[in-house]
């Protein structure tokens, strides 16, 4: 048997590599076979071997990585990389005796390194990859923020980004709602990013899907995916990064969602020029 259970960041793959060697050694002898990362930079753990143990050792794993919290933290004054570069090693291991905790220096290959499952590049260069991922700590130029009519961001991906972002993120889409009014169905409205690593977010309100409405739904769903793209052109973005809007409580087919995403963006990339889109997706 063979499974791949993906972590949030390499740090966290690391750390339960390091830190529950005995775990590992005795499930070894039972004949599990583990990989922290086929390659340095991928977030996941691959396990495999008899279907009992390989069963019981993602049991173990899925508990330690739910019981890690993982951060990303940028730092955009001069000087600060190769600074830690030069004293990695003795920070590593103060904060590992102080706190119980593990930092490390992201490296450039990793930016983006997501579990990508499918990757696509188009004949006017733009790149379309579909991951797994998290949208909190993407290193998109503009991410794409799922979001309900007056912008309240109560649960969801939604609250994962206002939590990331911090309160900013909500007041300045309550001041957009109080002076536009709530957002119709197909709509989307570009913030700031704030605390969140991308350079804006775009608010979209994608349809609740009801299977006596499906063709109005459809439609609705390819117009929020064609003005988000817009926003990023108006604004000069190069990359953006789109969850499966309306596939969570809004309740749209996760199969049927993600086909829909993908057509409107084929056919909104073929209404611009080379020269007037981003490109990566």
């Amino acid at each position: 048997m063979h499974t791949v259970i993906p972590a949030k960041s390499v740090a966290m793959v690391q750390f339960i590599e390091e830190e529950k060697q005995k775990v590992w050694c005795d499930l070894n002898k039972k004949g599990l076979r583990i990989n922290f990362g086929l390659l340095p930079n991928q977030k996941n753990i691959v396990l495999s071997g008899p279907k009992v143990v390989v069963t019981e050792a993602a049991v173990k794993v899925k508990q330690m990585l739910s019981s890690l919290y993982s951060v990303n933290v940028a730092f955009d004054k001069p000087g600060v990389k190769d600074f830690f570069k030069n004293h990695e090693h003795h920070y590593v291991n103060l904060v590992k005796v102080e706190f119980s905790c593990l930092i490390r220096l992201q490296r450039d290959d990793e930016q983006n390194a997501e579990n990508v499952q499918t990757k696509v590049n188009l004949k006017n260069g733009v790149v379309i990859e579909v991951c797994m991922g998290d949208l909190t700590s993407y290193q998109a130029d503009v991410v794409v923020n799922a979001s309900n009519e007056t912008l309240k961001h109560i649960g969801g991906l939604a609250n994962a980004l206002l939590k990331a972002a911090g309160p900013q993120l909500q007041d300045e889409c309550d001041v957009l709602i109080q002076k536009c009014g709530a957002l119709k169905p197909g709509c989307a409205v570009i913030t700031g990013a704030w605390n969140l690593p991308c350079k804006q977010v775009i608010h979209v309100v994608g349809p609740r899907w009801t299977s006596a409405n499906k063709e109005n739904c459809i439609q609705l769903l390819k117009k929020a995916v064609r003005e988000s793209l817009k926003l990023a052109e108006k604004f000069k973005h190069c990359s953006i990064a789109m969850p499966a809007i309306s596939s969570g409580i809004f309740g749209f087919p996760i199969k049927e969602c993600t086909h829909f995403i993908l057509t409107a963006i084929q056919e909104t990339l073929e209404e611009f020029s080379e020269n007037e889109f981003q490109n990566k997706i």
